[in-house]
């Protein structure tokens, strides 16, 4: 078990923080693999770039940092992701956003259940990820450079959770960059409570 506390930020939906969960050293490997395009291009990466940013998913096994990431992150989260094998990394300009939209999608049997973002840099201005949805009032979080969000998406009883619904603002000055983790299993993980500290987050 990680010794990692996340803080929940809300109940409705599920959604915790974590900060200064990835060092300086990780989030510098990260930002130096989704740099090399070259390198991507070679190894089959598909790369896009669109209103929502610069993204393609960033293979994990053989690489001993994303590795151990992962595993300290399933720790944290209470669970490990049963289609593993990427992380998303998606970079936002000035002026770039994505959508409201929620988290919900099957793959065969498996539910994405929980969703784990990792900011990789502090934006200076823009970029918030938020939930307007939010149960007593919306919740915006911040982007911090080592900062984990993790929110689930469905209710205990395995429903979708209308208050999951979420969007990343448009950033206004410098950049975003993120690295996300699609936690996908059977529906009834949707249940799983995670090893939370009991304080609310402050000015979040």
């Amino acid at each position: 078990m990680s010794d990692v506390a996340l803080r929940q930020l809300s109940r409705t939906p599920r959604l915790y923080v974590a900060d200064a969960f990835a060092s300086d050293d990780e989030i510098a490997h990260m930002l130096a693999v989704a740099s090399d395009r070259d390198d991507l291009s070679r190894r089959g990466v598909s790369m896009k770039h669109d209103t929502t940013g610069f993204s393609f998913e960033m293979p994990v096994p053989g690489d001993p940092c994303l590795e151990a990431y992962v595993a300290r992150l399933h720790a944290t989260v209470g669970m490990t992701n049963d289609f593993g094998q990427t992380l998303r990394f998606r970079r936002y300009a000035v002026g770039e956003s994505h959508p409201p939209h929620l988290d919900c999608y099957r793959i065969d049997d498996r539910y994405l259940v929980a969703t784990a973002l990792l900011y990789l840099n502090d934006t200076a201005a823009g970029g918030e990820t938020t939930f307007p949805r939010a149960v007593p009032k919306p919740v915006a979080v911040r982007p911090r450079k080592g900062r984990l969000v993790v929110w689930f998406n469905h209710y205990p009883n395995g429903l979708e959770d209308p208050s999951a619904w979420h969007e990343s603002t448009p950033v206004t000055q410098g950049e975003k960059a993120t690295l996300t983790e699609f936690i996908y299993k059977p529906i009834e993980y949707a249940a799983v409570r995670v090893p939370a500290g009991l304080a609310k987050a402050e000015g979040e």
